[in-house]
């Protein structure tokens, strides 16, 4: 999973994570969340004339060109995973690079720390196939679950699963993932639970082996 063993290139997946430096929380509330989201979205898109903090942007409000497309996300108390899509070469670390400072920027004021939020370098895992493409998706919408962090799968709300067949404007695309299940969101879902409790059992049996 070396973080630059493949480039980004226009047209091409990947799966981007971190966690925060020593394991610490980086959402303590729901307002982390959404200012997260927030700024995913305002520094997805190409042209950026000023900084989100002067901005009163909210992502309803986002405008093509993109530099990506984002397919899924999972946010997690102490770790966050994206499935993007790249829309330019250069443009999407620059992005990443510059949604990850400012979001470290806030929640450092906000907490009034100084120092880095996340563990380095975020990480890239290059999709190479669309099988690939349709597990990495799966793996990331069920991490809520595996963790335990909900009961019942789709109740965890800082996942992008309601998004895949909401009518409203949403962070997402659905339509990429929509294709391979012949763009019916009924047949998603159980794509996705009919693997989650063999999926929290394994996520069980690694942390066993850790400990």
């Amino acid at each position: 999973m070396g973080n630059r063993k493949h480039p980004f290139r226009t047209g091409n997946f990947y799966h981007i994570f971190n966690r925060g430096v020593e394991k610490r929380l980086i959402f303590m509330d729901a307002s982390h969340y959404q200012e997260f989201l927030e700024r995913l979205a305002f520094y997805q898109q190409e042209r950026q004339p000023i900084k989100f903090s002067k901005s009163g942007f909210y992502f309803e409000e986002r405008h093509e060109p993109f530099r990506f497309e984002i397919i899924a996300y999972a946010l997690m108390p102490n770790h966050f995973h994206l499935l993007i899509q790249a829309l330019s070469d250069e443009g999407v670390p620059k992005s990443l690079a510059q949604f990850l400072n400012s979001y470290t920027k806030y929640f450092n004021t906000r907490h009034l720390r100084v120092g880095p939020l996340f563990q380095g370098v975020y990480q890239s895992v290059y999709i190479e196939s669309d099988e690939q493409l349709i597990q990495e998706f799966r793996y990331i919408l069920l991490n809520p679950y595996t963790a335990k962090l909900e009961d019942r799968f789709g109740d965890y709300p800082w996942t992008s699963y309601r998004e895949i067949g909401s009518p409203n404007t949403t962070l997402t695309n659905p339509e990429i993932i929509l294709q391979f299940f012949n763009n019916d969101f009924q047949t998603i879902t159980p794509f996705l639970t009919d693997y989650a409790s063999y999926a929290r059992e394994l996520n069980e049996i690694k942390h066993l082996t850790i400990d």
